[in-house]
């Protein structure tokens, strides 16, 4: 992946959450990184709470495409 952030969590106790009918929730109550709605067209949004920076923004976006991985140290 060439275009990549890579956000720590600063508490793990809050990295993720799990909401019924929403794709991933990450932080404190889903509220740092939240995709949202069945198209997710203008609903998801990002704020700078339990990670680190993810985005510049905290405006709402669409997402068309996720992937999530889970990076281990060796």
């Amino acid at each position: 992946v060439e275009k990549h952030i890579l956000s720590r969590v600063k508490n793990e106790q809050y990295a993720i959450f799990n909401v019924r009918n929403c794709g991933p929730l990450f932080g404190e109550y889903g509220e740092d990184l939240a995709i949202y709605g069945d198209d997710f067209y203008e609903k998801s949004y990002c704020r700078k709470r339990s990670y680190e920076p993810i985005r510049k923004t905290e405006n709402r976006f669409s997402v068309e495409e996720y992937e999530v991985f889970q990076i281990i140290k060796k």
